[in-house]
């Protein structure tokens, strides 16, 4: 009778520790596997229209985990920098619509799984806007994990 207990206590460890190491597993290379789609992520060129119907030039360069974002406006010949625009780009810099980061998936795990990537890798992105003369206008850099943004969706896959 007592070797039948310590047979299914054992048993039951045995079960236990396989799938706590199955989760862990599961994790690991999801993130390993969103790191690594985010270093192969190319850099990029391509118009976008601003607010005031302002046409920018917009550069992507990815050096994983910093994302920088350059933007020739050309039409500015001085340093006016219009308030709309700014806050524009400012909301721009949390919006994970505009990054390539996916974060859009509905799998609880897989989401979870992103999140901590971003949040351990410190995953950042640089905003430089520069007018014709290829002077700054603007410069702001924001660490992701800080933004409102990530945090609800922190929030809503816990």
């Amino acid at each position: 009778m007592e070797l039948s207990k310590t047979f299914i206590a054992v048993g039951g460890l045995i079960v236990a520790s396989l799938v706590w190491g199955n989760n862990l597993y599961f994790h690991y290379s999801m993130e390993s596997g969103y790191r690594d789609s985010l270093k192969a992520i190319p850099s990029t060129k391509m118009n976008k229209t601003f607010h005031d119907n302002l046409v920018g030039q917009v550069e992507r360069k990815m050096g994983y985990p910093e994302i920088f974002f350059n933007i020739g406006l050309d039409h500015l010949n001085d340093d006016f920098f219009p308030k709309t625009l700014h806050d524009e780009l400012e909301k721009m810099l949390c919006d994970f619509t505009q990054l390539p980061l996916g974060l859009n998936i509905e799998n609880k795990r897989v989401m979870k799984s992103r999140l901590t990537v971003i949040e351990k890798d410190k995953v950042t992105v640089h905003l430089n806007v520069y007018n014709q003369y290829k002077e700054v206008l603007f410069k702001e850099t924001k660490v992701l994990k800080g933004c409102s943004e990530f945090q609800a969706l922190k929030k809503k896959y816990q």
